[in-house]
């Protein structure tokens, strides 16, 4: 690959933005003592021997024997679909092998094999990143360390002001590259990675304080005022009562749409606790007004199911519902897009495809996104402006405590549903059990006794391809190079299945998958729903818009790769009903740490505890990456741990804006990173 195709693949366009492409995490190379006796999922690490090599090509397997160079020990070792191994394995060579010991493969199974003159080994901490396909961990490593020894170093100069780089005694950035992709030790990797956390944060907070001062810039058209008997007449007919939480965000939502500044609102609650009523209040207060609204989800099927809440929500009221999803046939669409831009339709459900230029409105004047984590900074304002300056609301059934929305959701005003509806009570409980437990087949013939749905949640389809990068221990799956990491202990989708099918028979359970076409999957949840087959073996593609009332058991295995809050809101897919259920963690390793997390779910109940212990624990890449959560711009910072950098930076972000016209290097880092056509506006 030449360096232009590089460039291509990681969409960059110098070597500088290559270096920007900060680890996605680091993986500890110092050695680990080991003994004969190995529990299951006991990580390995160390030099070893080889004394026996044996493989099998036709599939795929190489076995071999290695003794520890420091203990003497020996022990069997594995390695699968990953014969250019080949190349290093030999007797009598010594490497460095990383693996985890397996019950069911009776060996160590092989994550990484590295040669000793490796300069990773040597500093016992090793870069990993998250790269395009076609990009191997070690030829970028090498890419990386030519840049490093080239003569552009010294050009490279501070992305902060430097009165900043002072203040919190900052390493230089050039010098920081080269600490965070070639660290010699733990302590000197932490002080690089705090120039780039502090990088990182400042940039975050400056969209957050430049889209907060906006808003008292940006005035929407003229409009209705919401008549609150017109709302009243619907509440009445509504077949439930309002919870008093319900009550006052509706109330707070109310009034900022009935301001002349835009609104920018999170509305935050666990799962159960009554979100998209309040949406479906909203979005009728705005037709109330004048205005056209549209409430988007991430799946076709949470798309699907609010579309037909909704049609129930509006029945004998004059509101128009219309559905936008990515399988409508075309002339549906075409339809559908002519109604929404001439008028016709009051509340468009869309999924992400309605954010689209070639959709239109005639007057869209409130935006509701649930699961917001989908959505950064920057989408929300190009969603403000698909109409005359659009009042927005953002939904999230991650709820996070106000102290830490503070930093999150800096651009936002918040809203909190923390009281569950009446007669909805939520009876489920949870346990961490290994996958040899009794309780799971007794659980299981319960459930199909009392004629209840049963989910089975796995973290990935088959042998080949992960649905999830979200996880609780260390490592994360990922196929690059012979980088890949410990799979030995984490079932597919596919291999339950076959399990389940040979115990409970084919005419009792099914599969669901993301790669299964759209069709398929709802013929799929539609036999699960209607219980003719009620078992349901899926990934985590059921984790929201799966609405079964009378399921009451999920199961999920390897429940270590899931993040707690993935965790808590798989959980909630049971009980919905107010009947008992059950949710059981599947668990065959030793690793403390994942196992007091599970246990840290099994205890608590609260979503929003459970979402800042979650937050606590995992890293900005896995909880917020643009990958994942939609918060723009974050890597290597984590909004718990760090949140004392988030708080200087939120300080810090204020006076820049206050003295951008005063101060040339606050106005320098100011046209540097903040790039809003909008943005001299606030600093007239």
């Amino acid at each position: 690959m030449n360096k232009f195709e590089l460039l291509e693949k990681l969409q960059v366009s110098s070597d500088i933005e290559i270096l920007e492409k900060l680890p996605s995490r680091y993986i500890d190379l110092s050695p680990l003592s080991d003994d004969i006796f190995l529990g299951d999922g006991r990580m390995i690490r160390g030099c070893y021997q080889i004394y026996e090599v044996k493989t099998n090509r036709a599939h795929g397997i190489i076995r071999f024997g290695a003794k520890n160079s420091v203990n003497g020990i020996c022990h069997s070792f594995i390695i699968y679909n990953q014969m250019f191994y080949l190349n290093r394995i030999a007797t009598g060579k010594t490497l460095f092998i990383v693996g985890r010991y397996s019950v069911r493969f009776k060996s160590i199974v092989v994550s990484a094999v590295y040669e000793l003159s490796s300069w990773f080994v040597q500093s016992e901490i090793k870069p990993f990143y998250r790269l395009p396909g076609g990009i191997g961990q070690s030829y970028f490593m090498n890419v990386i360390d030519n840049i490093l020894h080239s003569s552009l170093m010294q050009y490279i100069g501070n992305n902060v002001p430097d009165e900043f780089v002072k203040k919190y005694r900052l390493i230089p950035r050039g010098q920081a590259f080269k600490i965070v992709h070639q660290p010699d030790g733990k302590k000197q990797l932490q002080e690089g990675l705090r120039t780039f956390k502090y990088e990182e944060a400042l940039a975050y907070c400056m969209k957050m304080e430049v889209n907060k001062r906006l808003r008292s810039i940006y005035k929407k058209g003229a409009h209705l005022s919401i008549d609150r008997n017109k709302m009243n007449a619907l509440v009445k007919k509504l077949p439930f009562s309002l919870t008093k939480d319900q009550i006052q965000c509706t109330k707070e939502i109310m009034d900022d749409m009935d301001s002349s500044n835009v609104m920018f609102r999170i509305l935050q609650g666990d799962v159960g606790t009554g979100k998209t009523a309040v949406a479906l209040l909203s979005l009728f207060a705005n037709t109330i007004r004048g205005g056209q609204g549209v409430l988007f989800a991430p799946t076709t099927s949470l798309a699907t199911q609010h579309y037909k809440n909704a049609l129930s929500f509006y029945s004998g009221f004059n509101v128009k519902v219309g559905l936008l999803i990515s399988n409508m046939k075309q002339s549906q669409k075409k339809k559908l897009l002519e109604e929404l831009a001439c008028g016709d339709i009051d509340v468009l459900i869309s999924t992400q495809a309605g954010i689209e230029k070639g959709v239109t409105f005639k007057k869209l004047t409130l935006s509701i996104i649930d699961e917001q984590q989908q959505f950064g900074v920057d989408q929300r304002m190009i969603m403000m402006k698909k109409g005359d300056y659009v009042d927005t609301l953002m939904m999230s059934a991650t709820p996070i405590p106000r102290t830490m929305s503070r930093i999150v959701f800096g651009d936002l005003d918040i809203s909190e549903l923390k009281e569950f509806p009446k007669g909805i009570t939520r009876h489920v409980d949870t346990k961490v059990v290994n996958s040899q437990s009794q309780l799971i087949s007794k659980a299981i013939n319960r459930a199909l006794e009392i004629k209840r749905q049963v989910f089975v949640v796995v973290p990935r389809i088959d042998g080949d391809v992960l649905c999830i990068m979200a996880e609780i221990g260390m490592y994360k799956m990922s196929r690059i190079d012979g980088d890949e990491e410990d799979e030995s202990n984490k079932l597919s989708a596919k291999e339950v299945y076959d399990d389940y099918v040979k115990e409970y028979g084919e005419d009792k359970v099914q599969l669901l998958h993301g790669r299964m076409k759209k069709d398929d999957q709802n013929e799929v949840l539609n036999k699960f729903r209607n219980n003719e087959k009620p078992i349901l073996i899926s990934t985590s593609i059921i984790e929201v818009g799966v609405d079964v009332q009378e399921a009451c058991l999920m199961i999920i295995y390897s429940a270590n790769y899931f993040g707690l809050s993935a965790l808590h809101q798989l959980r909630g897919r049971v009980g919905r009903n107010g009947k008992n259920g059950l949710t059981l963690l599947v668990y065959d390793g030793d690793d403390d740490q994942a196992i007091d997390k599970l246990n840290y779910l099994a205890t608590h109940t609260d979503g929003f505890d459970i979402s800042q212990y979650d937050l606590k624990s995992r890293g900005a890449g896995d909880w917020a990456g643009t990958d994942q959560s939609g918060h723009d711009g974050l890597s290597v910072i984590n909004f718990d741990k760090d949140r004392k950098i988030f708080e200087c930076a939120m300080e810090d972000a204020k006076e820049i804006l206050d003295n951008a016209n005063s101060n040339e290097g606050f106005n320098l880092y100011k046209k540097k990173i903040i790039h809003d056509e909008n943005l001299e506006k606030i600093l007239v």
